[in-house]
């Protein structure tokens, strides 16, 4: 869920609940709480008597909301991102970096091939050609930090 959303994950909400074994109608007010900003409108916005327990309230706000939810990095994902004509290469690696990191078990070889895919022409990329590295670890080990970031 969209942390902006919600003040409290759902995991928190449904161990209180459960914890506590609330009735159906404080079920729905304990979660009217924890909305913010767009779902609060939503929340205010429904008609009155129209939820009728706890789990239609639920399923409601979870297939209103569903769409908010970000997608998942994966390993193709790396695939769509490339060197921005005025980025550096210092920047490009810090952001494929940091979009790899979210990508669970992606292997360095995987992350390699994705990186050199999407970087622009140039000494470096000309460099990794001859070099052939075998991974990720050993193309930010060929210069990435030592060339200045250019």
């Amino acid at each position: 869920m969209d942390p902006m959303t919600r003040r409290y994950t759902w995991p928190d909400l449904k161990t209180m609940i459960t914890l506590h074994q609330y009735t159906e109608g404080i079920k729905c007010r304990i979660f009217s709480i924890t909305l913010t900003g767009i779902a609060q409108q939503w929340f205010r916005a429904l008609e009155p008597d129209s939820v009728h327990s706890f789990k239609q309230l639920h399923d409601t706000f979870m297939w209103q909301f569903a769409s908010s939810k970000c997608a998942a990095m994966t390993a193709m994902s790396l695939m769509d991102l490339k060197q921005e004509p005025t980025e550096t290469l210092k920047e490009f690696a810090a952001r494929f970096t940091k979009a790899s990191l979210e990508v669970l078990k992606a292997e360095s070889q995987i992350k390699g091939y994705a990186f050199v895919r999407r970087l622009r022409p140039g000494a470096f990329f000309d460099n990794l050609q001859v070099k052939q590295p075998r991974d990720f670890d050993d193309i930010l080990a060929l210069g990435v930090h030592t060339t200045g970031g250019s």
